[in-house]
């Protein structure tokens, strides 16, 4: 019986670097954080140093005991690492206009517009102290 032989030479080709930066064929999608936190914690101020002044406003910062932000409110922030990043900032627990019930329901009515919508609700939870 005759073997058969089978001789690869097969060598991988060189891979030269592109003479300018790849852009993709899809846009990433944002990641989701939600801020949440106490009275006066400072979400509204940290989401002002994330947040991309070319494509959000500013959100409406202060100390006040009855909070100053009264509903969720959805803001573009500057990419990580190259990654999108939206941030909903919340109303502060403890704040005496809106309870912890109405902040939990305004997540849920968030939450269940995002599936409605068919984006990823929220990715990741940042917690003010």
């Amino acid at each position: 019986a005759k073997q058969a032989v089978c001789s690869l030479s097969w060598q991988p080709k060189s891979v030269e670097e592109p003479s300018e930066p790849l852009k993709p064929d899809v846009e990433q999608k944002a990641k989701v954080f939600l801020v949440v936190g106490e009275c006066g914690d400072g979400k509204s101020t940290l989401i002002n140093a994330l947040r991309d002044p070319r494509k959000s406003g500013e959100a409406s910062a202060g100390l006040a005991s009855r909070g100053v932000t009264k509903s969720i409110e959805a803001y573009v922030g500057l990419p990580i690492n190259g990654q999108p990043i939206d941030l909903l900032d919340t109303p502060g627990i403890g704040d005496t206009d809106v309870t912890p019930m109405k902040v939990l329901t305004l997540i849920e009515q968030e939450l269940v517009n995002d599936a409605i919508h068919g984006t990823d609700a929220i990715d990741g939870v940042i917690v003010t102290t």
